[in-house]
């Protein structure tokens, strides 16, 4: 169970920032993810790594091993110094990201969802009405077995202002998801312009 709950954590971490979406672009997201990694910090948490036990990876081989653990335990080091109510400095960001990157590198297969680029190009083919700046999406697990994806739509209005325009907006996403034939549950979810804005600015936690 620890090995599942430290992949699942870093596979969280990884996917906490998803590539932005707009509806019908042709343009596909940006896949330099160490820059979104020094803008948008909430992967800087101990739990990122949470369950990691070096003794779970002896496959990975004796010396891929001892890196391994070495990176966790310099990630650790930096991130146990940010305060869970602040933001991380610049400097410890920089400190903290080659090890979360060498950290991810071994895991990279398990932890790139197969349906991924799938999910990319469903969502930017959902007709959605104004007032929707852009969509994100984000993978996670309703139990081990049952792989789901949240949908954010990221809207300049009330949803309770303006509820018929919000049904249409979920109803669509989830038919989508519906439809697609994705082996996993799929929630059409709501966030704010201003909101958005402050978790690309890594306000929010």
């Amino acid at each position: 169970m620890s090995q599942f709950e430290f992949i699942r954590n870093l596979q969280a971490a990884r996917n906490l920032v998803s590539p932005w979406i707009e509806s019908q672009s042709p343009v596909p997201p940006s896949a330099d993810r160490a820059e979104t990694y020094r803008r948008v910090t909430f992967w800087l948490t101990p739990r990122t790594v949470k369950g990691f036990r070096a003794k779970d990876f002896a496959s990975l081989g004796e010396e891929r091993q001892r890196e391994l653990t070495e990176a966790v335990r310099a990630f650790l080091e930096v991130a146990k110094k940010v305060p869970g109510i602040e933001e991380p400095t610049p400097e410890q960001v920089e400190a903290a990201l080659p090890h979360f990157l060498k950290i991810l590198q071994p895991f990279q297969p398990a932890l790139t969802e197969p349906d991924e680029s799938r999910v990319i190009d469903l969502l930017r083919n959902v007709p959605l009405p104004d007032g929707v700046a852009g969509l994100r999406y984000e993978f996670g697990y309703l139990s081990e077995d049952e792989p789901l994806v949240r949908v954010y739509a990221i809207i300049d209005f009330e949803p309770l202002e303006d509820w018929e325009r919000a049904r249409l907006i979920r109803d669509r996403i989830d038919d989508a998801i519906l439809t697609s034939g994705l082996a996993r549950t799929g929630y059409a979810l709501f966030r704010g312009v201003e909101e958005e804005r402050s978790l690309n600015a890594g306000v929010l936690k």
